[in-house]
């Protein structure tokens, strides 16, 4: 997928960019529970990848510290992805 693009194809499925993305925060959204998305790594083709953290209701201070920690410990928030065709 490149920058800008609203299709994600996954094998051979087409979808929208937005439910692609929609289906890992709904949960978390009608839930109410606390969740976070924090830098952890790249793939292969050098596109960031995430670590969610959820946690319980009302416990959002534990997912701030856990995430603080992670990045405390590690560098990859530091670190800028390789996007294809801008310049890599």
């Amino acid at each position: 997928m490149k920058v800008g693009e609203t299709i994600s194809r996954i094998g051979s499925k087409e979808e929208s960019v937005f439910a692609v993305s929609a289906r890992f925060v709904a949960p978390f959204n009608m839930s109410g529970l606390p969740a976070a998305s924090i830098p952890c790594g790249f793939a292969p083709n050098g596109l960031p990848i995430g670590l969610q953290i959820v946690g319980k209701s009302f416990d959002e201070e534990t997912v701030l510290r856990l995430g603080n920690a992670f990045q405390r410990d590690t560098e990859y928030h530091l670190k800028k992805p390789r996007l294809p065709g801008l310049g890599d």
